[in-house]
């Protein structure tokens, strides 16, 4: 394996020089760039990239794998949460410009994007919602306890204090109850 000209995630396809039918493999250490989902941010913590470089007569056959671990807020209760990903994606870049199934997003001429892609592929091999654990019993709709911790005071029939922006809506309700 032997490096490419790389600047930053970017790597110039042309530099490797690979005739039709040749093969190239190199690693990158990368750091992507974080991404929001769901409203909220996440990481992925720097990793390396084996990247895979075919040359076809018509184009670059692309392919890159990589162990990756996402980190940020839980979905149910918003504690840290961190997943582990494996990607292992492939892309065609041809070299004929009129056909747009045979372009790649992300190749410019013939310099790859390295970084955006695999940005881009962590998060389509995500799971489809980010938890701290397996069975997460997430935040109650109630009063916000961390139902992970225990029981909350709504499950144990405690009242819960007043809150006065809800006493408009408590009038209404009551009015109708009466009408009723």
């Amino acid at each position: 394996m032997t490096a490419a000209q790389t600047r930053g995630a970017l790597v110039d396809l042309a530099a490797l020089a690979l005739a039709p039918g040749a093969g190239h493999d190199e690693r990158h250490d990368v750091t992507l760039d974080p991404f929001v989902m769901g409203g909220q941010e996440y990481v992925v913590a720097p990793a390396q990239l084996r990247l895979g470089v075919g040359r076809s007569s018509g184009g670059f056959n692309l392919r890159i794998r990589a162990d990756l671990v996402l980190q940020g807020a839980c979905w149910r209760c918003l504690e840290p949460a961190r997943l582990d990903v494996s990607l292992d994606v492939r892309e065609y870049s041809g070299d004929d410009a009129t056909d747009p199934d045979l372009a790649c997003e992300y190749v410019d001429g013939e310099v790859l994007d390295l970084g955006a892609w695999a940005r881009d592929a962590m998060a389509e091999a995500g799971p489809p919602a980010i938890l701290c654990r397996d069975g997460c019993a997430g935040l109650c709709a109630v009063c916000g306890a961390n139902l992970n911790q225990g029981p909350c005071r709504c499950a144990q029939g405690e009242p819960r204090p007043f809150d006065s922006r809800w006493a408009g809506l408590e009038d209404v309700a009551r009015r109708l109850a009466d009408e009723g």
